[in-house]
């Protein structure tokens, strides 16, 4: 059973990582607002999802007041 009042994103996640380098770079794109951003360590994966997943919490928020 779905959860219709369950808050969801979407994203689109490309990762790689060239020849002869450890470090993993990427390309992340929030699928509602069509932002996209580069990604030059997994470690700036974070930070992305964590400002559309708490700008969403904000406008949920704004909603139910």
């Amino acid at each position: 059973m779905i959860n219709r009042q369950a808050q969801r994103e979407s994203f689109i996640l490309r990762i790689w990582r060239e020849k002869g380098q450890s470090e993993w770079k990427g390309w992340v794109q929030h699928i509602h607002s069509g932002d996209s951003a580069p990604l030059e360590s997994l470690q700036e994966l974070m930070p992305y999802l964590e400002r559309w997943t708490a700008k969403s919490a904000r406008q949920e928020k704004q909603r139910l007041k």
